[in-house]
C-alpha cells in the first residue's frame, strides 16, 4: 500500500494528498462525472448472488470465468474498470451487502471529501432516504 508508516502517512492520508489540518472546517473539494458505460444506472442496486443478471436487470460488477464459481475464476467486467468509488446511482460495490436501495442513491469511500468513514463506506438513498453504511 502506498504511504510511510514511519513518517505518519498512511493510504488515507496519501489519497488525500497529504496529513490533513487538524481543523474542524477542513475538506476537499468535490466533482461528478457520468458513468457512460455503467449498464446499472437507473437500475435498482439489488443483492445477486447468480451469475447473470438479477430479475430487475442489475448486473453485478464481478463475474465468474466459465461460470464456475471460485476464486481463481473471479473477474470483474470491463465496463467497470473506469468506475470511480464515490458515485451517484448506478453500480454499488457496497463494503457488505447491497442494502435494497432504489437507483437514487449516492456512495461515497472513506476518503470522501476529506472525510474518513471509518476504513469503510456509506450509501445514502435520496428516494426514499435511508442510509447504510459498513466498515471493511
Amino acid at each position: 500500500m502506498p504511504g510511510d508508516a514511519s513518517s505518519g502517512q498512511t493510504y488515507v492520508h496519501t489519497n488525500l494528498c497529504g496529513i490533513p489540518d487538524k481543523r474542524l472546517d477542513w475538506h476537499r473539494a468535490t466533482s461528478c462525472a457520468p458513468r457512460a458505460t455503467d449498464p446499472n444506472a437507473g437500475v435498482a442496486p439489488e443483492d445477486n448472488d447468480s451469475v447473470g443478471p438479477a430479475e430487475t436487470g442489475y448486473v453485478n460488477f464481478f463475474c465468474f470465468e466459465g461460470g464456475k464459481t471460485s476464486a481463481d475464476s473471479y473477474r470483474e467486467h470491463d465496463w467497470g474498470k473506469d468506475h470511480k468509488p464515490n458515485h451517484i446511482g448506478g453500480t454499488m460495490r457496497p463494503i457488505q451487502a447491497v442494502s435494497g436501495f432504489s437507483p437514487f442513491y449516492i456512495s461515497c469511500e472513506e476518503t470522501f471529501g476529506g472525510y474518513n468513514f471509518g476504513s469503510g463506506n456509506t450509501q445514502l438513498d435520496f428516494k426514499e432516504m435511508t442510509f447504510d453504511w459498513a466498515c471493511g
